[in-house]
């Protein structure tokens, strides 16, 4: 049913750059639901008979259930007409986490509005209750994105049944709202990059008990001195040692030394040496097709560096 009464609504909604939106009777649709049919075809019914049979009483209950219809249609714009909402910043995340949209539902009005859901493009719905006079109700609509880079999402549509689900009052937006998706960081580490020329003076070659920078799960190859007994015996499973040969004063991260064969996974495995590297507290430059980050740590340079791999293009 609301694909047919669709095709009697413009199409192309403009995307909102200002916030807040706010709701009003221009653009707040009223449409009839299925028991809004329901009941116009029994008013209508009751309007015939009411006329063949000249019944008094059939046009007193006609004329109540209209006056009913029609109080609905009105009491439910106005519980929407007057609300605001607000979009809030997005976090970003890694490649298969959700990313929540934070929304904000302002009712700055004297009286209370009921029953409203917030639906987005992929069919997503949730739903308040009630949102009391002069208060801000958070809403957090969730995505999940399907690849990294910047996360759109979509068309939103809010609307509301009250008060007697006779009639559905909605309306849809498009805020320039986006979020940003770092690639999923390689589920397994491998050693980090470190060539001849990065290597501190007098480090050595041999790694010592102060160069233990971390565990992985074993792999077949792995030196057996470097094997971690402890945590197989307290039943963890068998994992290896991970050493940083030598003492680097830094590290380039760069695109052309992961031997992945494809590119995302690639991608996957800078982002997780990446991740290493800052754990370490590593000075860590970036070198992809194209752009070039200087080494350095920190939150920021860290954030720079997963931007900088969430939107690579590689041009095939």
């Amino acid at each position: 049913m609301t694909g047919f009464w669709s095709k009697f609504i413009p199409k192309r909604q403009p995307r909102l750059d200002k916030h807040p939106f706010v709701l009003g009777l221009h653009n707040v649709y009223v449409l009839p639901g299925r028991w809004g049919i329901s009941f116009v075809v029994l008013v209508f019914l009751l309007s015939i008979i009411s006329t063949n049979y000249n019944n008094n009483l059939g046009f007193l209950l006609t004329f109540l259930l209209t006056v009913l219809g029609l109080a609905s249609a009105i009491h439910g714009q106005r519980n929407l007409a007057g609300l605001s909402l607000t979009p809030g910043k997005v976090d970003a995340v890694f490649l298969g986490e959700p990313l929540a949209y934070p929304l904000q539902l302002e009712n700055a009005s004297f009286s209370a509005r009921y029953a409203i859901t917030a639906i987005t493009s992929n069919g997503d719905k949730y739903a308040v209750a009630q949102a009391v006079p002069h208060s801000i109700t958070p809403i957090l609509l969730y995505a999940i994105p399907s690849r990294r880079g910047r996360h759109s999402i979509g068309t939103l549509v809010v609307e509301s049944r009250y008060p007697f689900g006779l009639f559905r009052l909605w309306t849809r937006f498009t805020f320039a709202w986006h979020g940003l998706v770092y690639p999923a960081p390689a589920p397994d580490s491998k050693p980090l990059p470190i060539s001849s020329d990065e290597q501190g003076a007098g480090a050595g070659n041999v790694a010592g008990d102060d160069d233990l920078t971390g565990f992985r799960r074993y792999q077949t190859g792995d030196p057996i001195k470097h094997l971690h007994w402890k945590s197989y015996a307290k039943g963890r499973g068998l994992h290896t040692r991970i050493y940083l040969q030598g003492s680097p004063k830094f590290l380039w991260v760069d695109f052309n030394m992961a031997d992945e064969a494809d590119v995302e996974a690639k991608i996957s495995r800078l982002c997780r040496w990446v991740l290493d590297a800052e754990h370490m507290g590593i000075d860590y430059g970036l070198r992809l097709p194209g752009l070039e980050i200087a080494p350095h740590r920190g939150a920021s340079h860290l954030e720079a560096c997963l931007t900088a791999l969430a939107l690579l293009t590689i041009t095939r």
